[in-house]
């Protein structure tokens, strides 16, 4: 039986693990927070701790809890092995002089009898009854008759038909044809017409707008903002951010302080949450990741939720903690 505590630990543990699954991290982070103060040596406790930490791309911590775990399940006794299954008992060895058993005898078979045979008749269709010294009947030969008048009939119409078809004044006697025949036309990588040669010119990646988006749906750059001054941040949005390559929509610029302290953002805001998937791999519980020939400048982390995306660019005063929590609950 477990103690009251310990049994108010597990059902946090199980608690934790649906939110984990619904996407609430934060809440599941804090369900963890206190089974483990209700029972600080369950290593299930600091294992999903660290994979919720993991998920949050905090992964100092994520390690110190997966190295607590590892602890605290080594410190567990070990559990009695059961005892051996009972064996089968042994068949008694036969010594070799034993009499053998007689063996039933096998009835005889009379011979004398033949096996009876079945016997099929097949009509020979071939033999036709004819009075003697007739040779074929008048249907057959006529039959045959018809069948080689169809057949002549068949070829001559087709010689017929296919003389009809050639066209006699396009043909040039001695082979001198110069004309040289039209080909298909390839298309480029463009997807336009190009010339008879068939080369293809590849599209460059665009480069990045002037402009940067700001709206969209089912987050803007105002919901962001407002969820980070939430956490106490102070927030700047500047120009488009620079050094991104291949994007079609530009991120802006974010400065976030708090006391002192501050740290820079690149903040995609896609119009759907299809649009960012066309320029990201967004996999639930991992980091974002550009797609084909798109690069990102140096950055700390990157981070998203729907159709945004954050790439954190500094942080030396650790604030990005505090800017993913309100990332991850936006509209929670």
């Amino acid at each position: 039986m477990f103690d009251e505590p310990e049994r108010l630990a597990a059902e946090k543990i199980l608690a934790a693990r649906r939110l984990v699954s619904r996407g609430r991290l934060r809440e599941a982070l804090d369900a963890l927070n206190l089974a483990i103060q209700l029972d600080s040596s369950n290593p299930e406790a600091f294992r999903d701790r660290a994979d919720v930490f993991e998920r949050m791309f905090l992964g100092p911590q994520a390690e110190a809890d997966r190295q607590r775990a590892a602890a605290l399940a080594a410190a567990l006794p070990t559990p009695p092995v059961p005892p051996p299954l009972p064996q089968p008992p042994e068949t008694p060895a036969v010594p070799a002089d034993a009499p053998l058993e007689p063996e039933e005898p096998t009835p005889a078979i009379d011979t004398a009898q033949p096996a009876a045979e079945t016997a099929f008749y097949v009509p020979d269709t071939l033999d036709i009854p004819r009075e003697p010294g007739r040779g074929p009947g008048a249907a057959a030969a006529l039959l045959a008759a018809l069948v080689v008048l169809v057949f002549v009939t068949g070829i001559a119409g087709g010689i017929i038909i296919a003389a009809g078809s050639i066209d006699w004044g396009s043909l040039d006697p001695f082979g001198g044809d110069e004309e040289v025949s039209p080909s298909a036309t390839p298309f480029g990588a463009t997807g336009t017409a190009t010339g008879g040669g068939g080369t293809s010119t590849a599209t460059a990646e665009p480069s990045t707008p002037a402009n940067a988006s700001t709206t969209g749906d089912p987050y803007s750059l105002s919901n962001l903002e407002s969820a980070w001054e939430a956490k106490g941040l102070t927030v700047k949005a500047g120009a488009a951010g620079e050094g991104f390559t291949g994007f079609k929509t530009a991120p802006v610029d974010v400065t976030m302080t708090r006391g002192g302290s501050s740290a820079t953002a690149s903040v995609f805001v896609y119009k759907t949450r299809d649009a960012a998937l066309a320029e990201w791999d967004l996999v639930p519980g991992s980091r974002p990741t550009p797609k084909g020939s798109r690069t990102l400048p140096s950055n700390v982390s990157a981070w998203w939720n729907a159709n945004v995306v954050v790439v954190l660019r500094t942080d030396p005063a650790g604030l990005g903690s505090d800017a993913l929590d309100g990332l991850l609950n936006l509209g929670g």
